[in-house]
């Protein structure tokens, strides 16, 4: 706050009071002596509509009643200062210069808008005393809407401070929970690639193993099919042998080499008509049996050599058909 002789405000000059006096003799003065040093308060809503209802209320009456004077002690003695019911000059203007900030937030500024205002309000009020308590009006309002910005900051400046505080309190906890998490994820991401490496071998191992059986289970398959014609075709041979050797046992010429007088005696027996007819059988390489086409066209010399001829070859193939048929059971 400004010092009282340094106010903007143009007040007169102070006056001694003793304490003996009666206060009756001042206009609109205060009852209550204030402390030293400090500005002057705003009349309240109940003295401003008294002093407007006095329909004889002069200039000072209502200048005292907006801008109320100063009272104060000093050593022992009671002074009171009015406000100045006097116009301003140009002079008191460049005597009230002083060093203010022209931009940002300045106390000191601000209190010299505050006093340059009220003592416009007092100039205005000595011309016009309607203007000047409209003016007063306006003052009220724009206190109350400054002092409601600063309650307002005021208390986004505690909430601040309070969430700073605890930002900083929770900080070295977030901290070292950070730590914790990053640490837990890089364990994480090594478990994640050692778990991969396991799965791509596991796998790697298990399609191998999967194409072996696979080509066992192939060259098993084969081994089962040739198998299986080995015995279907040796199945086929016995029971060709079987028939074969009927056949002989009832003819009794495919087996041995009878003489030219036996084929000639069994060609006239009525019971081997039917090889004299048909031609006798041949035993083929693969075991399957055959006739020869052209046995009724031959001369009887030619039937003995074929004979003979058929009987060798039969039993040479018999034979060997046997031996192939034991060594197939053998495997």
């Amino acid at each position: 706050m400004l010092h009282i002789g340094q106010s903007l405000i143009k007040y007169d000059n102070p006056v001694l009071v003793s304490k003996a006096t009666d206060n009756s003799k001042l206009p609109q003065k205060q009852t209550e002596p204030k402390k030293s040093q400090l500005p002057p308060s705003s009349p309240t809503k109940d003295e401003k509509l008294k002093n407007l209802q006095q329909p004889t209320a002069t200039t000072e009456d209502i200048l005292n009643s907006i801008l109320p004077p100063k009272e104060w002690d000093e050593n022992g003695q009671f002074w009171v200062q009015q406000v100045s019911s006097t116009p301003a000059t140009r002079l008191d203007v460049i005597n009230l210069q002083r060093q203010a900030r022209e931009t940002g937030i300045c106390p000191i500024r601000r209190e010299l808008y505050s006093q340059c205002f009220d003592e416009l309000i007092r100039q205005v009020t000595i011309t016009c005393q309607e203007r000047g308590l409209l003016l007063l009006r306006v003052r009220d309002e724009i206190r109350m809407t400054l002092a409601a910005y600063q309650t307002l900051y005021e208390s986004s400046v505690a909430f601040g401070m309070r969430k700073a505080l605890q930002a900083e309190q929770g900080k070295s906890e977030m901290e070292s929970q950070l730590k914790q998490l990053e640490e837990e994820k890089k364990n994480l991401e090594h478990s994640v690639s050692e778990l991969k490496a396991k799965c791509e071998a596991i796998e790697k191992r298990e399609n191998e193993r999967r194409a072996m059986d696979e080509r066992k289970h192939a060259e098993e398959i084969a081994f089962l099919k040739k198998t299986n014609l080995q015995l279907k075709t040796q199945l086929e041979v016995q029971s060709h042998m079987s028939g074969t050797q009927s056949n002989i046992s009832e003819t009794g010429t495919l087996l041995g080499l009878p003489a030219p007088s036996d084929v000639d005696n069994n060609h006239e027996v009525g019971s081997n008509i039917r090889l004299d007819a048909l031609g006798p059988l041949v035993i083929n390489e693969d075991g399957s049996m055959s006739r020869i086409t052209n046995w009724d066209n031959m001369t009887e010399s030619e039937k003995t050599n074929t004979m003979r001829v058929l009987g060798r070859r039969n039993k040479e193939r018999l034979n060997n058909l046997k031996v192939e048929g034991k060594s197939e059971v053998g495997r």
